[in-house]
């Protein structure tokens, strides 16, 4: 359902009067070393209107996406929260459990459960 609306809201944005102002290309640190759950997050954040994949650091897990309408930095952080948000529940559904162990999935809940303040490969903030 959400695919739908935001399929409309882009469009509408795109042949409105006042277009579409603001783009960012926002860098994204996963929190799973998992080649298999990063090439599914992004596979995932492709197919919401208004998002897509541009570059992949494999190495450093990190996506970098073009999203449409993100001029300030909430709206970062929203939208780095959303990646992290599918990354969580792929882990879930289909982590390994190393993946799941790692990220501290089963240790938390609500909206922001896996999202790691304490990064845990480098022990950055993410």
């Amino acid at each position: 359902m959400d695919l739908v609306v935001v399929a409309f809201q882009v469009a509408f944005q795109a042949i409105g009067p006042r277009g579409i102002r603001r783009n960012s290309v926002i860098a994204v640190d996963l929190v799973t070393r998992s080649d298999f759950i990063m090439t599914l997050t992004a596979v995932a954040i492709s197919l919401i209107p208004g998002s897509i994949v541009v570059e992949v650091d494999r190495r450093q897990s990190i996506l970098y996406l073009h999203a449409l309408n993100v001029g300030d930095d909430s709206a970062v952080t929203r939208t780095r929260l959303k990646v992290l948000s599918v990354e969580r529940s792929l882990v879930r559904a289909l982590g390994s459990a190393a993946d799941v162990r790692d990220t501290g999935i089963l240790a938390r809940s609500g909206p922001t459960a896996g999202i790691s303040v304490v990064h845990p490969r480098d022990g950055a903030g993410s």
